[in-house]
């Protein structure tokens, strides 16, 4: 899940821990929501787009939603 957002930090090279530090949550939060059993909150999504200044929330987001 997420596949996008996994690949972006890949290539900005941020770890789960740093984003999940950025966001105020626990990397176990973080990971719970990479993973689809709990949701992003807007404001998370909104403060992860502005890490990944090049990419759009649809982008990071909502590519699950396209291939479902």
């Amino acid at each position: 899940m997420f596949n996008n957002l996994k690949a972006e930090m890949a290539r900005f090279e941020v770890s789960k821990k740093e984003l999940a530090k950025k966001l105020s949550i626990s990397e176990w939060t973080l990971n719970r929501k990479l993973n689809g059993l709990s949701q992003f909150t807007l404001e998370e999504m909104s403060k992860i787009k502005e890490i990944f200044n090049d990419s759009t929330i649809t982008y990071l987001f909502f590519e699950a939603l396209e291939n479902a």
